[in-house]
């Protein structure tokens, strides 16, 4: 087998195993959060990231199952969870621009305070997946997520401030809208970087 082939030492996957299912578990509970304060705020914004949330559990989850796995199977790990955020990208995009024509005032203090809590685990989260972002492709595309939580959550957090800046429902709808582009343009960079991989080491299936 060659280099490109070589799955790696029983260490390094342990490390990088435990790492993910700590990020993992700390996105499932902020999902659960984020999405009831969502639907209780009327927040697009809030409902835009805690779809993020639940993506990004989701592609931790397959980052764990490939690590085992050959650099072309983590490729192909890779393209699916590039799909996974395109489509809950699209998702947060089409409820946002309902949101114009069913227009209802956010409560900004909920966006305000849920998006504190957020930033903190994801901050958290961010700081961890970085350690490992050089491990090749699957943890690559693990941390572009983590790096999308990051910025989401900003955004989320000055939306709120704006919403009750404003006492304006604009900002959210806006703001969800802008996230969901965001999202949907790291989905494409995780999609390039994972098809990128899957050319190079096309021998190792």
């Amino acid at each position: 087998m060659s280099d490109c082939c070589q799955i790696k030492s029983k260490e390094q996957v342990l490390k990088q195993k435990k790492m993910l299912w700590v990020v993992l578990v700390l996105n499932a509970i902020m999902f659960v959060v984020e999405v009831g304060a969502g639907l209780l705020a009327n927040s697009s914004a809030l409902l835009a990231d805690s779809l993020d949330m639940l993506g990004d559990a989701l592609v931790y989850g397959l980052s764990i199952w490939a690590l085992k796995k050959t650099v072309l199977w983590q490729g192909r790990v890779s393209k699916v969870k590039g799909v996974i955020m395109s489509l809950l990208a699209l998702g947060v995009i089409l409820n946002s621009f309902l949101k114009i024509f069913l227009p209802h005032e956010p409560s900004g203090f909920i966006m305000l305070s849920i998006s504190i809590l957020a930033l903190m685990v994801n901050f958290l989260c961010f700081y961890l997946v970085y350690q490992h972002r050089e491990d090749g492709v699957n943890l690559r595309s693990a941390w572009i997520c983590s790096r999308n939580d990051l910025l989401v959550n900003t955004a989320v957090l000055i939306g709120g401030v704006f919403v009750i800046l404003t006492s304006s429902y604009w900002p959210d709808i806006i703001l969800g809208i802008l996230i969901g582009g965001y999202v949907l343009k790291s989905s494409l960079e995780v999609l390039t970087d994972a098809q990128r991989e899957m050319i190079k080491h096309k021998k190792c299936d």
